[in-house]
């Protein structure tokens, strides 16, 4: 999978695949064991995450309304918990008692959606944590991000990854 990986940076045509080795890197690196990905779609993004979760002997929760993408091999599937539902209503149900490392966003786009999101999840994670999204240079996104991070949020060289450790 790691040469699947490459490939889709490489060769890939998707919005997401020239960030799936930033991505990769910052889960991996962040020495999580409990990841979250809001926003799922045709499941790019979330075979670096699961890889990542596998590697470091923890699990991804990944949350979309689509139904799940059936691009996982089998190896990472004891590490993948996929729900089929809106990311406000997956939070209702989340175990409290679990620290989240790492939050993935790249659900709504719209101003409104990217807001809820972080200000829903942003107090879930865990000091040292991650949260991470998508599609900085989308006006709405990044008005979102700014709002809430000032100036205290990263943005991975040439791409559209937005990060804030806590």
């Amino acid at each position: 999978d790691y040469k699947k990986l490459l490939d889709a940076v490489t060769q890939g045509t998707g919005d997401s695949d020239q960030h799936l080795l930033t991505l990769f890197g910052l889960a991996i690196g962040s020495g999580g064991k409990t990841f979250i990905e809001l926003g799922v779609r045709d499941g790019q993004t979330t075979l670096p995450l699961v890889m990542a979760a596998k590697n470091n002997g923890g699990k991804l929760y990944s949350v979309d309304l689509s139904p799940p993408p059936n691009n996982i091999s089998k190896e990472y599937l004891p590490h993948l918990e996929y729900f089929q539902q809106d990311a406000i209503e997956f939070l209702g149900s989340w175990d409290k008692s679990k620290d989240i490392d790492f939050i993935f966003i790249d659900a709504g786009h719209e101003y409104q959606d990217v807001k809820a999101d972080i200000q829903c999840w942003y107090p879930k994670i865990k000091k040292g944590g991650y949260m991470l999204g998508h599609d900085i240079n989308q006006v709405q996104v990044r008005k979102a991000v700014r709002e809430q991070f000032a100036d205290t949020w990263k943005q991975a060289k040439e791409q559209k990854i937005w990060w804030k450790q806590l």
